[in-house]
């Protein structure tokens, strides 16, 4: 009776270390992961040209006058 439970307190850590790992992994995926309208947005940022014409314009008209070509569009 006594050698059943001696190994729950091991298996109950194992458990609890994997759910944390699991929603560690699942929270740094989610985080990790832009929208296509953020990574555009960031590029037109970092292109001063392109950050003025959004302001005036709008990002997407912004990026697909500077980067539009280069999408094949």
């Amino acid at each position: 009776m006594v050698n059943q439970f001696c190994n729950f307190p091991i298996i109950l850590l194992f458990l609890i270390i994997a759910f944390f790992s699991l929603l560690f992994l699942v929270t740094f995926l989610h985080k990790r992961r832009k929208t296509t309208q953020e990574l555009q947005r960031e590029e037109c940022e970092d292109y001063n040209p392109c950050e003025r014409y959004a302001m005036r314009h709008g990002y997407v008209a912004a990026y697909k006058r500077f980067f539009g070509q280069r999408r094949g569009e």
